[in-house]
């Protein structure tokens, strides 16, 4: 199944933004290999990865900022997202 992680957010120059989460797609929760996103015009970051249903059903994630001149991460305010609920037959995933 195709999952598509979008979020608006400003970034200033030499930020970008990552998607970590349980499942080895995203890292396994480990920041060092949490995956960055795309930059889309209108300050929207975008990343597509594919997953099992099964996965996706148990999908916890956060973004993350990553300053690439020092290296920092800063995880974003609030508690852990998850995915909740998924329509059987479902191919694709807007989070």
């Amino acid at each position: 199944m195709k999952i598509t992680f979008k979020v608006n957010y400003y970034t200033h120059w030499g930020e970008v933004v990552y998607v970590t989460g349980n499942v080895p797609e995203l890292g396994n929760g480990d920041i060092e290999k949490a995956v960055p996103m795309y930059f889309v015009p209108n300050e929207e970051w975008s990343l597509e990865i594919e997953m099992t249903m099964a996965a996706a059903k148990k999908l916890e994630y956060n973004y993350l900022l990553k300053n690439e001149d020092t290296g920092k991460f800063t995880r974003e305010w609030g508690d852990v997202r998850c995915v909740k609920e998924i329509v059987t037959g479902v191919k694709e995933l807007l989070l």
